[in-house]
């Protein structure tokens, strides 16, 4: 579900009118939002708020971009049809090997330290859903991808430069 809603206050009771702003016609006043209702792990509907709405005004810029492409281009393709309490490490296992066999624009290889950062977001995104009872473990915690290549400066000696 998205919705629109604001701060303003009705002048007489006080009270937030949220969606009910007559100023919502203007798409620069009032915010947007998503939510969803899912099942707990004791069947309840809850309403769960979409991850990268509650986590933007606490993270920097340049991480929610890449936050958002991430859940673009990877984890809404890949997961996105899976329900949230049904997601196993063997799907996140399975997106990571697609994934990892994709190329970048350039043609290179998507690197190990690109797939860490992926891994990075679903797990901070799943992180979110176990205090509220959707999921009892998360299922990207702990998994094994391949290691980053890291690379050693090499000093550039007289010897070498000579050389």
């Amino acid at each position: 579900m998205v919705y629109r809603r604001c701060g303003c206050a009705d002048a007489v009771t006080g009270k937030r009118l949220g969606n009910r702003c007559a100023r919502l016609a203007n798409p620069v006043h009032g915010s947007g939002d998503f939510a969803v209702q899912v099942a707990d792990v004791s069947g309840r509907r809850q309403r769960l708020r979409y991850w990268l709405s509650v986590v933007e005004q606490r993270i920097r810029p340049t991480t929610y971009k890449a936050y958002r492409d991430h859940v673009r281009l990877f984890l809404i393709p890949y997961l996105g049809l899976i329900p949230l309490r049904s997601l196993s490490r063997r799907h996140v296992m399975r997106m990571f090997s697609a994934v990892a066999r994709r190329r970048t624009r350039y043609g290179k290889p998507i690197s190990a330290a690109t797939l860490e950062r992926i891994r990075a977001t679903l797990r901070a995104a799943l992180n979110r859903s176990r205090p509220e009872d959707v999921i009892r473990d998360n299922p990207a915690r702990g998994l094994r991808l391949p290691s980053p290549r890291h690379v050693h400066p090499m000093v550039w000696t007289p010897r070498r430069v000579a050389a």
